[in-house]
C-alpha cells in the first residue's frame, strides 16, 4: 500500500494574476493551482511513455490520481465501472487573501490595425482584453473584476500524496516553474509563477528535464505534450533583461503586434468569411473577422507567453511553442499549418524583436 508523503513549496506571482472567486474579487484558491499541475504531470507522463500513450489511456491515468467526474474513466485499470473517484492528491494553500491590484496599465505601443493608418494602444488591454475593459468614462483600461492579485504576491502550499506519486509530481512542478502561468490570459504571460521548493534540505535541485521533440512531429499531437524544436533548437525565446514586470509585458505585447499584423495581415478582409487566413491559425475567435464554418469553435493559442526573475532581481520574458494540431471540426491541413508555424518561428528569431534562444 502506498505511503502518503509530503510536499511544501513557496509559489510567487511575477505578474498580476486574474484569479477570482463568485463575487469576482482577485483572490488565492487551489483549484487553478491544481489544474496547472495537471497539466504539466500530463506532460511529464507523456514524455515518460515516449510519446505512446493516446489520448484515453492518459485520461484515465490522469483521473486515478487527481480524481474525475465521469463514468468513462477509471474501469479499464480496475476491472470495475466507476462512476467517480476522490482525488489522491491534496493541496493547501496558506494564505487565502484577496488580490489588491486595481491598477495595470503598462505604457502603450502602437497596433497597425487600429483606426485610420494605426494607433497606439494600451499593451494590458492588448494582452489582457476580456479581463481588462476599455473604460467609456475613463477612457483607460481597466479591470473588469473589482481587483487581481499583484505580482511579486506570494503564498505556501503543501500537498499530500501517495509516494509512487511524488517523482512525477515534483517534475511537473519544475517545469511549472520554468514555463507556468495560471488565470485568466495566462498564455499572455498574466499569472506567472515561481514555485521554489521548502523541502529539500539544502541539497541541490536536479537538472530539470523539458520535453522537447522536433516540431513538425509535435505538431500532430492532439495536446499540449512537449517542446517543439525547430532546426535542432528548442522553441523557446527570451527577452533581454528588464527591470519591471511591466517593461517586460510591453515589450511582448509589442513582439505579438508585429508578429499578427506584421507576418499575417488581415488586409481587405471582412467578417464570415468563406475560408481562413493565416492569422485563423494562431488562434481562434479573432474579433471581427470570424469563419463562416467554425461558428462556436474555439482554438486556443499555443505560443505561450512567461515571465521569469533572474537572480540580481531584473525579469524578462520567455516565449515558448507546444503544439497542437487543430481539431477536425476546424478543417486543418498539415502543409498549411507548417507553413503558419515555420512562418512564426523565423519571425521570432530575427535580432530586431530583441529575442534569443536558450537552452532548454
Amino acid at each position: 500500500m502506498a505511503r502518503m508523503i509530503k510536499l511544501h513549496y513557496r509559489v510567487q506571482f511575477l505578474s498580476p494574476a486574474f484569479l477570482g472567486g463568485a463575487d469576482q474579487a482577485g483572490e488565492w484558491r487551489t483549484p487553478p493551482f491544481k489544474n496547472l499541475l495537471r497539466q504539466w504531470w500530463r506532460v511529464t507522463r507523456a514524455m515518460d511513455s515516449g510519446y505512446t500513450m493516446d489520448e484515453n489511456q492518459l485520461r484515465e491515468e490522469e483521473g486515478l490520481l487527481f480524481g474525475h467526474a465521469s463514468p468513462d474513466i477509471g474501469g479499464k485499470a480496475t476491472g470495475k465501472a466507476v462512476s467517480a473517484r476522490q482525488s489522491l492528491i491534496r493541496m493547501r494553500l496558506d494564505c487565502w487573501q484577496p488580490g489588491t491590484e486595481r491598477q495595470v496599465r503598462m505604457g502603450e505601443v502602437r497596433h497597425p490595425e487600429v483606426g485610420d493608418g494605426g494607433r497606439q494602444v494600451d499593451a494590458a488591454l492588448y494582452l489582457g482584453y476580456g479581463a481588462i475593459i476599455h473604460s467609456k468614462v475613463t477612457r483607460q483600461p481597466e479591470l473588469k473584476a473589482k481587483a487581481a492579485i499583484q505580482a511579486d504576491a506570494e503564498a505556501n502550499f503543501s500537498l499530500a500524496l501517495p509516494d509512487t506519486a511524488v517523482d512525477s509530481i515534483r517534475r511537473a512542478i519544475d517545469l511549472m516553474h520554468l514555463y507556468g502561468t495560471v488565470g485568466g490570459r495566462s498564455r499572455n504571460g498574466w499569472g506567472s509563477l515561481a514555485v521554489e521548493p521548502l523541502d529539500r534540505d539544502g541539497q541541490e535541485d536536479p537538472p530539470v528535464v523539458v520535453p522537447t521533440r522536433p516540431w513538425q512531429t509535435a505538431l500532430q499531437q492532439k495536446w499540449a505534450a512537449s517542446v517543439a524544436v525547430f532546426e535542432e533548437v528548442p522553441c523557446i525565446w527570451q527577452t533581454t533583461s528588464m527591470g519591471s514586470w511591466k517593461e517586460v509585458m510591453k515589450h511582448l505585447a509589442k513582439i505579438k503586434i508585429d508578429l499578427r499584423t506584421g507576418e499575417f495581415p488581415l488586409a481587405d478582409v471582412g467578417t464570415n468569411l468563406s475560408h481562413p487566413v493565416g492569422r485563423h491559425w494562431l488562434s481562434y475567435p479573432l474579433t471581427h473577422h470570424d469563419v463562416r464554418a467554425w461558428s462556436g469553435l474555439r482554438l486556443p493559442n499555443s505560443l505561450r507567453f512567461k515571465l521569469r526573475r533572474l537572480k540580481d532581481g531584473r525579469m524578462v520574458g520567455v516565449i515558448f511553442h507546444m503544439p497542437v494540431f487543430p481539431p477536425p471540426d476546424f478543417e486543418p491541413r498539415g502543409a498549411v499549418i507548417e507553413s503558419v508555424w515555420e512562418k512564426v518561428y523565423r519571425f521570432l528569431d530575427k535580432p530586431t524583436n530583441g529575442l534569443f534562444r536558450i537552452p532548454i
